[in-house]
């Protein structure tokens, strides 16, 4: 019976987190559009994609559904996000 009880609360963890984003949204608030990729980068920290420098950056978590789309402009300023889950 108690191996039923772990084993329930080891599945009701992974479901949980599976829907969790890879970090808190509110930080998305706390950077308005036309923010720097290097103040993007010390908040988010780095994304899960390619290297920090490009127009888009992939935000997600191991075992996980949810992204967070971050689009910068030329000049490599916040354009906007995307939270797609």
């Amino acid at each position: 019976m108690a191996m039923v009880v772990i084993l329930a609360a080891v599945c009701g963890l992974w479901i949980w987190n599976f829907n969790q984003p890879p970090f808190p949204l509110v930080l998305m608030n706390q950077l308005p559009e036309g923010t720097h990729q290097d103040e993007v980068h010390r908040v988010l920290g780095p994304p899960a994609n390619a290297a920090v420098g490009g127009t888009t950056w992939t935000y997600a978590q191991t075992s996980a559904w949810p992204l967070v789309i971050v689009r910068f402009d030329a000049e490599h300023r916040l354009l906007d996000w995307e939270y797609d889950y």
